[in-house]
């Protein structure tokens, strides 16, 4: 598979650091760290945490590039988001939509149940 090179606009790059900057005050610690020994010696307490946690692992490693674990789920909205915000017209849409929401627009429906 190709590389995709995506030019961002700035609204787009606001989009991401707003959503990286509510990650951090949402979570005091958005992602824990551990080596790769540590993580082989306890590979399923550590998975159990990405997957009920919602939030990635890196692992460092002496020789070689360090790794990020996360759940599939975790992965797949990654790339749900990266598709959306892929297209500038559509993250001009999404933007201005989570703006109108934030200032109090949008109405809450109650799903029908049948």
């Amino acid at each position: 598979m190709g590389r995709i090179k995506i030019s961002w606009n700035k609204s787009v790059q606001d989009f991401v650091q707003m959503k990286r900057n509510f990650q951090i005050q949402e979570n005091s610690s958005i992602m824990e760290v551990t080596t790769y020994s540590k993580f082989r010696e306890n590979m399923k307490s550590y998975l159990d945490d990405v997957v009920n946690d919602s939030r990635p692992l890196y692992v460092t490693r002496t020789n070689g590039e360090d790794v990020v674990v996360l759940s599939k789920s975790d992965y797949e909205g990654l790339q749900e988001t990266y598709y959306l915000m892929s297209s500038p017209k559509n993250a001009e849409r999404l933007l201005h939509a989570l703006k109108e929401l934030d200032e109090g627009g949008g109405v809450k429906r109650d799903l029908i149940e049948e």
